[in-house]
């Protein structure tokens, strides 16, 4: 039987069809936007930056230095490592700067970035532990086994570059790393610093001057002059095996 309410003109009745599939179609979007609305809301919200950890540092926020430690005490261990050679004081000097930029930071002005000035509050630590030894004689090796980021498996010394034989080459054997190891411990200071954050580390040089409040040209020449040492060292040492 026929709707009474229905209209009798084909015009008509495909003008409310239409008008009806508009509706169904609009109110699809709508549920489709809710939809997607809903599982962004479930996507995890993107890491702060170091910036923003800062930031909240200052302004109390305990858990924000936290963060800023679990990011970046990994590094700050390595190249405490690196420059000491004994994991018990690597961690004591780690432990020792993030004390130091925890009390620096009300005063970090952000000329530089935060890795950077952690770097330099760390490599002055370690440069005063370096003369420390000096005086009192004590003798330290470079460990160049610390992996310096998370999930590289590699060890550190296959990171060193060089502009003549790759030493990678010359580390075949136990004794030969141990010779590297010695012969990169034997730097002097200025030189082994700025080998250990751009060779080891891998900073880039614009980091390394900020770092040591350097010109690049300065930073580029000290480490051709810490490379053509190591490499002397190590033909030197492997003479001296002959």
């Amino acid at each position: 039987m026929p709707d009474p309410e229905a209209p009798s003109d084909p015009l008509a009745r495909s003008q409310q069809a239409s008008a009806g599939s508009r509706q169904t179609s609009a109110g699809s979007e709508k549920a489709a936007s809710q939809n997607e609305q809903s599982s962004q809301g479930n996507k995890p919200a993107p890491a702060p930056s170091d910036d923003e950890l800062v930031r909240r540092v200052k302004e109390g926020e305990r858990k924000a230095f936290d963060l800023l430690m679990e990011r970046y005490e990994r590094r700050i261990t390595a190249v405490s490592y690196q420059m000491l050679g004994s994991s018990e004081e690597a961690k004591d000097l780690a432990q020792e700067a993030f004390l130091r930029i925890w009390r620096g930071i009300p005063n970090f002005r952000g000329e530089a970035s935060f890795l950077s000035w952690a770097y330099q509050i760390t490599m002055n630590l370690a440069r005063h532990r370096r003369r420390w030894y000096a005086r009192h004689r004590v003798s330290k090796t470079i460990s160049l086994d610390a992996p310096i980021k998370e999930g590289e498996e590699d060890p550190v010394s296959e990171r060193i570059a060089d502009p003549g034989p790759d030493p990678r080459q010359k580390a075949a054997s136990s004794d030969e790393l141990a010779s590297l190891q010695q012969a990169v411990g034997e730097l002097p200071l200025p030189f082994k610093s700025v080998l250990v954050l751009r060779d080891i580390q891998g900073l880039a040089y614009e980091e390394v001057a900020k770092v040591f409040g350097e010109q690049i040209g300065t930073i580029k020449s000290r480490l051709h002059r810490a490379r053509l040492m190591l490499r002397k060292a190590l033909e030197r040492g492997g003479r001296d095996r002959v």
